[in-house]
């Protein structure tokens, strides 16, 4: 009877065993702990210890089998950035020996022109993801790698350090060559300060008359465009720093503007998210009842668990939120609900041809009525001709900018005079309502 009750207590193990993923020598423990009965204690503890080990093994396994199907090689530093593990492919991947790499700083393993971005980065304590990095190779070589990185957390709950990936990023040397050149011209436009602002006129449908005016950069002596500009800097892992420089010259020429009317900058979800924004606005020469931030989107913002308390940070200092794009690419109602903005700009899609476009209408009504009910003004961009100017004051739109309104200028006469008078002014007879 005995006998019977024991085998089968050991088949429910068994099989439970089997569920649970755990080694052979645990169900021999698990039996051993019946028959034993007064060391059942210690023989729990020993088959724990075991399991847990089994279970390391195992994570540890299926990690390197991953990394042998991808050219990702972890690494793991400190919060001082010294590599306290590395992978035998990451050290291969800068020329050194496993052992001279784990004495060496993740500062040795950059480009210095990477230094300012990479301390930013350890220091803000969230980690990143994908970017881009210039690297130095044992051999002063440069190579270019993506690369990523979590929190390593400690048992107080503290930032301790980073665990990562880097996998190299081109696979020629043309391409390698073309990041190179890319980058270093953004960092001399960076240190030259060599990035222009303009500034283009926004108007009240109603009045005629200017409400505000959106910031725009330029970049002289160049036949590159501002997009290329800015979609360069994505590919070489600049993109904030150079949103961040840019907002800089429009905040510090907007002081010229009319004090009565307001400015909008330009960022990314990305530079949202990036500290030194908040310290910029909050260093801003003119009062930030003035200033708008419109969130532009160029990839679709997956998670607003960052993002909503970034956007009520900059609420909490005086600064008013635009969503730009809207009616475009990722820019959806779902993404203005969350963000409450207090100001949705149409996009140029939707208003390009709209007097011949019934659809287009329908849309932009939708929005006009959206922005109303949330208590946000619309603001129709890229407005190029009478006819699509008189359509979207019929649907009702707040505001508008555009070339045929004036074109972006840093020239301070013709803003004196769109002041005085209202851009509006040339065309008013033509669009009376």
């Amino acid at each position: 009877m005995v006998y019977a009750v024991l085998i089968g207590a050991w088949l429910s193990l068994a099989v439970a065993a089997v569920l649970t993923a755990e080694a052979p020598h645990e169900i021999v423990l698990d039996l051993g702990s019946l028959v034993l009965g007064p060391c059942v204690v210690a023989s729990y503890g020993l088959r724990r210890q075991l399991h847990l080990r089994y279970l390391v093994r195992r994570s540890h396994d299926r990690v390197e089998a991953f990394i042998a199907t991808t050219d990702a090689q972890p690494w793991e530093c400190d919060l001082n950035g010294n590599i306290t593990y590395a992978g035998a492919g990451f050290a291969a991947y800068f020329g050194y020996e496993l052992g001279e790499v784990m004495r060496l700083n993740l500062r040795d393993l950059v480009h210095p022109l990477e230094y300012e971005r990479l301390t930013e980065h350890v220091a803000r304590g969230v980690g990143w993801q994908g970017e881009k990095w210039r690297c130095l190779l044992r051999d002063g070589s440069e190579r270019w790698f993506s690369g990523s990185a979590v929190p390593l957390i400690g048992p107080r709950g503290q930032v301790v350090g980073y665990t990562g990936s880097a996998q190299p990023l081109g696979r020629n040397a043309e391409e390698e060559l073309r990041l190179t050149q890319l980058a270093n011209e953004i960092y001399a436009r960076l240190e030259s300060r060599q990035i222009h602002a303009v500034y283009q006129p926004i108007v009240s449908m109603a009045s005629g008359r200017l409400v505000g005016a959106e910031s725009l950069s330029r970049f002289p002596d160049s036949d590159r465009s501002p997009q290329d500009w800015f979609a360069g800097a994505v590919d070489v892992g600049l993109q904030v720093m150079l949103e961040l420089a840019a907002v800089e010259q429009c905040l510090r020429g907007a002081t010229r503007l009319p004090d009565d009317i307001y400015v909008s900058v330009n960022v990314s979800p990305d530079t949202l998210l990036d500290p030194r924004l908040l310290q910029l606005l909050s260093a801003a020469p003119l009062p930030l009842r003035r200033v708008v931030v419109e969130i532009t989107e160029h990839a679709a913002i997956t998670d607003y668990v960052d993002v909503i308390p970034a956007v009520e940070e900059l609420r909490a200092l005086g600064v008013r939120i635009a969503v730009d794009d809207a009616g475009a690419g990722y820019a959806s109602f779902r993404h203005i609900l969350r963000l409450k903005p207090n100001k949705i700009k149409l996009d140029r899609s939707l208003v390009a041809g709209l007097h011949e476009d019934p659809a287009l209408v329908a849309l932009a009504t939708a929005v006009v009525s959206f922005g109303r009910e949330m208590g946000a003004v619309v603001i129709a961009e890229g407005i190029e001709s009478l006819e699509e100017l008189r359509c979207l004051q019929e649907i009702g739109i707040d505001s508008a900018q555009g070339y045929l309104l004036g074109r972006p200028t840093g020239d301070w006469t013709t803003w004196n005079e769109w002041h005085r008078h209202g851009s509006l002014f040339r065309i008013a007879p033509h669009v009376a309502s």
